[in-house]
């Protein structure tokens, strides 16, 4: 390792970039539930069959969880990004 990663600025450049990875995974599972539920809501005419119900129930579920994870952990990786410069 380099003397640069040791620093202050490298960690938080690092935790952020750790925090930044978090949020692309969590938002790859977002835009996966997201995507289930736009083909069921195209496919469903009128009402949802109990399948199509029960899938769109789990999707939303799973979008309850994997949204604020994405969210929060993009926040963090911008603000370890944006104030890494300023640590010694």
């Amino acid at each position: 390792m380099s003397a640069w990663t040791n620093s202050g600025a490298g960690v938080v450049f690092g935790i952020g970039g750790f925090f930044g990875l978090i949020g692309y995974i969590f938002g790859m599972l977002l835009g996966k539930n997201l995507s289930t539920l736009a083909r069921i809501g195209a496919e469903a005419q009128g009402k949802p069959t109990p399948d199509q119900l029960s899938t769109m129930q789990a999707a939303q579920k799973q979008l309850g969880v994997v949204g604020p994870i994405s969210t929060i952990s993009l926040i963090i990786a911008v603000i370890c990004m944006s104030v890494a410069r300023y640590w010694f």
